[in-house]
């Protein structure tokens, strides 16, 4: 929201989802799906404005929910340059920004790909939703379509709570006392004396960040052999493979730093209160997880210790990053360093 009101209508927080759909692209069809989705979650139904200086949600009755249906055909292009303009749709639908004090936080497009094959590309805003959101609602869209297409009824189980029911709980909890003082003595603990930035040798001298956001990516792939001889280690330890991921890349960013203090953030899907799971909303918590590596010390032994730290992140993720600041009077940290496993 604040981001929103420094910079209107960014694209900054646009989160998208697409996927490929078997089936004739029947408008009313999606417009019934859609209309569906908009009814089961609140999510699809909320915007932002504010009172009394205060940022403040409303939800509003499906009937005043402002949605519009994109249908775009590109069946008759050929093969290579169809690939090409379904890419440039996608980036285009995620490049558009989302005003959201508006009543439309969310876009559908449809491309139509050939006769029975079509692409649906969806965009939310980030205050609304978060990667597990995105999967959910391309399973039920998919779900949905394939129903009503059939003709078929289709009934999910009905949703007994909405976001604003994890407010309210996540609220509560943060106002009961013995809750608070535990989990803000554990993570005062992991900011005690400050956090370290990692620093990164650089390519060049006098590079500085010119703000452009822009950045490169890198794909890998691991074999199986390697995979298998990686699994069979975090079964020897009796952890798992995300705790083995990040202690590599701990031990890999301290030798390239030359620090002996890495701090790794991670992302906590928040959702560990099962009645949610099934919700649309914000639920993810950035999470500190912080790795001492010591010199002489075996690798065996810093995953034991890299897989714990973890596990006690975890513990603690209800607790949100800005509560903390909050509590201990700092700035939001600035974290050098990400991970994220996707599975």
């Amino acid at each position: 929201w604040l981001v929103n009101e420094l910079e209107p209508k960014n694209p900054f927080y646009n989160m998208i989802e697409n996927g490929i759909i078997g089936g004739t692209a029947d408008e009313d069809l999606l417009n019934r799906v859609i209309d569906t989705l908009i009814e089961r979650h609140e999510s699809f139904r909320t915007r932002f404005g504010v009172v009394a200086g205060e940022a403040v949600q409303f939800i509003v009755q499906r009937e005043d929910v402002n949605r519009s249906l994109k249908i775009i055909d590109i069946a008759s292009l050929p093969g290579e340059e169809k690939r090409k303009r379904y890419g440039e749709i996608i980036f285009e639908e995620l490049r558009a920004p989302i005003d959201i004090t508006s009543r439309e936080l969310f876009r559908f497009a449809v491309v139509k790909l050939e006769p029975g094959l079509f692409g649906l590309i969806f965009v939310m805003h980030h205050i609304l939703s978060d990667g597990w959101s995105m999967n959910l609602l391309k399973q039920e869209f998919a779900q949905l379509y394939e129903a009503y297409a059939a003709d078929r009824t289709i009934e999910f189980e009905p949703l007994t709570v909405q976001y604003k029911d994890f407010a309210c709980w996540q609220v509560d909890r943060l106002n009961t006392p013995e809750f608070r003082e535990a989990y803000r003595d554990y993570w005062r603990g992991k900011f005690g004396g400050g956090l370290p930035v990692l620093n990164l040798p650089r390519d060049f001298e006098g590079v500085e960040d010119d703000g452009s956001l822009s950045g490169y990516g890198y794909r890998a792939m691991v074999g199986g052999g390697t995979y298998e001889k990686l699994r069979a280690l975090t079964l020897e330890r009796h952890t798992g493979m995300f705790a083995l991921l990040v202690s590599g890349l701990a031990l890999t960013m301290s030798r390239i730093a030359r620090q002996e203090d890495v701090v790794i953030g991670i992302l906590s899907a928040g959702r560990d209160n099962l009645q949610f799971q099934e919700v649309v909303g914000f639920f993810v918590n950035t999470l500190i997880s912080r790795h001492n590596i010591q010199p002489g010390e075996s690798y065996r032994d810093f995953l034991d210790k890299a897989g714990k730290e973890l596990l006690d992140a975890q513990q603690y993720q209800d607790y949100p990053m800005e509560q903390i600041c909050d509590d201990l009077d700092i700035p939001f940290p600035k974290i050098s360093l990400m991970f994220n496993m996707v599975n």
